[in-house]
């Protein structure tokens, strides 16, 4: 071969080469490695262990928050169930709507209990006032009067105890008596 003849072969043997190296530079500017990344295994897994772990944090986190829920749907359950019984017990004429006759002994003592106070009426037999304030006592609704501590109780008058619990009461001092009470009392000595 002559040496225009190879001189012109190996302008033509670099013109392909430089036209397929501009085709490979043009194909691999189209390639997008966020669309088709190469990741490997190890990768792949830590990845997934993240992303199951955030999730299984999420899920504890949800169930923690579905058993309060729960709880406190219970407890409004409960409330309501009681708030029920309550309308119940007024429309039947249960606690605080009807007075109740209740029979005493002598030294047997009376006592509001409860979170409100209490209505009585001394029936029969005598009785005295229990208080433990110096200045504080049972009302006598009949006479618009304060009874103190130790004072006597007249027959068929309505007396009002204000609260419960606050060891307020009327004491038995004959054999026996009768009392008509309307709330929550409790008895003893």
């Amino acid at each position: 071969m002559s040496k225009k003849r190879k001189t012109h072969a190996l302008a033509a043997a670099l013109a392909i080469c430089l036209c397929l190296s501009l085709f490979v530079l043009a194909a691999d500017e189209e390639y997008d490695s966020t669309v088709d990344p190469l990741i490997s295994l190890s990768y792949l897994e830590r990845r997934l262990a993240e992303q199951k772990t955030v999730y299984e944090d999420e899920i504890t986190a949800l169930e923690n928050r579905i058993a309060e829920l729960t709880a406190a749907n219970e407890s409004l359950k409960s409330t309501i169930d009681s708030l029920k019984k309550q309308i119940s017990d007024i429309k039947g004429g249960a606690v605080g709507v009807a007075y109740e006759v209740v029979e005493l002994k002598k030294g047997q003592i009376l006592y509001a209990s409860g979170d409100y106070g209490i209505e009585l009426i001394l029936r029969s037999g005598t009785a005295t006032v229990v208080s433990p304030f110096a200045n504080q006592g049972i009302s006598d609704n009949t006479l618009g009067t304060d009874l103190l501590n130790g004072t006597a109780i007249a027959l068929n008058h309505l007396l009002l105890i204000p609260r419960g619990g606050d060891g307020r009461g009327i004491k038995i001092t004959s054999t026996g008596a009768f009392v008509m009470v309307r709330g929550e009392y409790t008895i003893g000595k």
